[in-house]
């Protein structure tokens, strides 16, 4: 992480991910939110960005 900048992240059609996968939608939007917040905290951390962009 110390090698770039920025990191991109897609935004991702969660819900529907989770119906084709027969994932819980509970369980995927809270496994992805909590990854995305410990991202967004540890490039702060290291002054990086992290940015969505759309699909």
């Amino acid at each position: 992480m110390t090698k770039y900048n920025a990191i991109i992240l897609e935004d991702l059609n969660m819900k529907g991910m989770s119906q084709t996968l027969n994932f819980g939608k509970c369980v995927a939007d809270n496994g992805w939110g909590i990854f995305t917040t410990m991202l967004q905290y540890k490039a702060m951390f290291l002054g990086k960005q992290v940015k969505k962009i759309e699909k």
